[in-house]
C-alpha cells in the first residue's frame, strides 16, 4: 500500500509512548485519521488540578501534546484515571497482568464501538502489542493491521527475567505462570498471526519475533526510534581521568533494566566512578535501596524537563538491560552526546567501538571490563562523544518519521 494523504491510518495507543510520537508522525504526513487513547490532558478536566498528587497520579496531566490536532483525539479519560489508580494501588508488582488486560480489553471495545461510525473513513490501524486483539479480529481481513511489537515478545522477556529472578531473587515480586500472564502471552501470539506489518523498532525484537514463527520474517520491518529534542549540536565530553568518571542510568531500577549489575560495578569501582540512577524505584524494597543508596545515587522518578540537567553533566551513559525493546533513553542520550555502554538486549542504535560499548547482557565481569576501558583511555569518551553527534541525527523524530514512512510506503 502505498501511503499517499488518501490514505488514513487510526491510531489506538495505551499510555502517552514516546510522548505520542507515531500520531504525531502520522499527523505530520497528513494520513492520520484519529488517535484514540486512554487518557489525554485536555483544559476541561482543570477541576482535577485541585486534588492532591498522591503515588504521582497527577503525571496523567503531561498527556497532552502540542502536535495533535484535538479534533483527531478520542480519548477515553475516565478509562485511563481508573488504570492509573489500578497501577497506584497494585502492590510490589501484583495485578500488573490483571491490569493491563483489563486496559487492553476496554480500549480496545470503546475504540471499535466508536471506529463502526466511520468504518469507511481509514484504510488502516496501528496498533501496539498485547493491545490491540480484540479490534484486529473485527477488522482482520478488512483493514491493512500494522502492529508495533515494542519489546521482545513477552514469552522470551519473561525467560530471561526467570533467570534473573534466580541470581537476584531478593530484587523483585514476580507473578509467575498465573492466568492472567499466560492470557497476555497468548494475546499478543494471536496479534502477531494477525498482523499484516509487523514493526520492530531492533533486530532483538525482530529475532524474538521470528522465534515464534520463522514465516513471521515475510512481514517484519525493523525501524528504529528517534526522539524530539530541540537542542543545539553539543560540544563532545571530556574526560581526563582527573577525576570520578560520571555514569548515568535513566529508567525504571529493576531487573529488566539490569539494575544488580550496576550495583555490583559501583561496588567495584568506588571512589573511580559516580554511578546516578534516574528513575522509579518504588517496586524494590526498602533493603535493596538501602544497598543502592549506599553506593549509587538513586534520584528516583523526575520530570521530563529536568532529566536533561542530569544528561548533561554526565561523561557516559549506561544500560545494561536484559530486555528491552529500543529503550528511547539510548537515544535522549546520543542527543546529548553521550558515549554509551549497552548491551544488544537494549535495542540501540549504537555501534561497538563506534558510539560506545555493547557488552554481554547478564554479565558484571563484562561491565567492569568496559568501564575498565574508558577510565584506562580516557580519550575514548571524547572519541565516542563525537562519534555520538555526528550519528545523532539517526536518532531523531525526523528520522524516525522517515524511517517508518519508508517502510509503510513499500507495502
Amino acid at each position: 500500500m502505498n501511503y499517499s494523504k488518501k490514505n488514513k491510518i487510526v491510531v489506538v495507543q495505551v499510555g502517552a509512548r514516546m510522548h505520542y510520537a507515531v500520531p504525531i508522525i502520522f499527523e505530520k504526513l497528513g494520513v492520520l485519521n484519529l488517535f484514540i487513547t486512554d487518557f489525554y490532558y485536555k483544559s476541561n478536566l482543570g477541576v482535577l488540578d485541585f486534588f492532591p498528587d498522591v503515588y504521582n497520579w497527577k503525571r496523567l496531566f503531561t498527556r497532552v501534546n502540542m502536535n495533535l490536532p484535538k479534533s483527531k483525539i478520542y480519548s477515553i479519560n475516565l478509562m485511563g484515571i481508573i488504570y492509573r489508580l489500578k497501577m497506584i494501588m497494585a502492590v510490589k508488582g501484583m495485578n500488573k497482568y490483571n491490569n493491563f488486560l483489563w486496559a487492553a480489553k476496554s480500549i480496545n471495545r470503546i475504540a471499535l464501538r466508536r471506529l463502526k461510525l466511520d468504518s469507511n473513513k481509514f484504510d488502516s490501524l496501528y496498533l501496539f502489542n498485547s493491545s490491540g486483539l480484540e479490534l484486529m479480529e473485527y477488522y482482520g481481513g478488512k483493514k491493512k493491521l500494522i502492529l508495533e511489537q515494542c519489546i521482545a515478545i513477552h514469552k522470551i522477556e519473561v525467560e530471561l527475567l526467570e533467570i534473573e529472578r534466580k541470581n537476584f531473587p531478593e530484587w523483585e515480586y514476580w507473578e509467575s505462570n498465573s492466568q492472567a500472564m499466560l492470557e497476555f502471552i497468548e494475546r499478543e501470539k494471536e496479534e502477531l498471526a494477525l498482523a499484516d506489518i509487523i514493526i520492530c523498532p531492533s533486530e532483538f525484537v525482530e529475532k524474538s519475533v521470528i522465534s515464534l514463527n520463522p514465516s513471521y520474517k515475510s512481514k517484519t520491518r525493523v525501524v528504529p526510534y528517534g526522539v524530539a529534542l530541540s537542542l543545539k549540536k553539543c560540544s563532545p565530553k571530556i574526560y581526563l581521568g582527573n577525576r570520578p568518571l560520571k555514569i548515568l542510568t535513566v529508567g525504571a531500577v529493576g531487573l529488566r533494566k539490569g539494575s544488580p549489575y550496576i550495583l555490583e560495578a559501583a561496588k567495584h569501582f568506588v571512589g573511580k566512578v559516580e554511578f546516578t540512577i534516574v528513575g522509579d524505584y518504588s517496586q524494590l524494597s526498602k533493603d535493596i535501596v538501602s544497598e543502592l543508596k549506599a553506593y549509587i545515587n538513586l534520584v528516583g522518578h523526575v520530570s521530563r524537563d529536568k532529566v536533561s540537567e542530569f544528561y548533561k553533566c554526565a561523561d557516559v551513559f549506561l544500560l545494561p538491560s536484559i530486555c528491552e525493546g529500543s529503550a528511547t533513553v539510548t537515544y535522549e542520550a546520543m542527543q546529548y552526546g553521550l558515549p554509551l555502554i549497552v548491551t544488544p538486549n537494549t535495542g540501540s542504535v549504537v555501534r561497538n567501538g563506534e558510539e560506545g560499548i555493547i557488552i554481554e547482557a547478564g554479565n558484571s565481569q563484562c561491565l567492569v571490563d568496559a568501564i575498565n576501558i574508558l577510565l584506562n583511555s580516557p580519550y575514548l569518551v571524547s572519541k565516542y562523544s563525537s562519534k555520538v553527534i555526528n550519528r545523532a541525527s539517526y536518532a531523531s523524530l525526523d528520522s524516525y518519521s522517515k524511517r517508518l514512512s519508508e517502510v509503510l510506503s513499500e507495502e
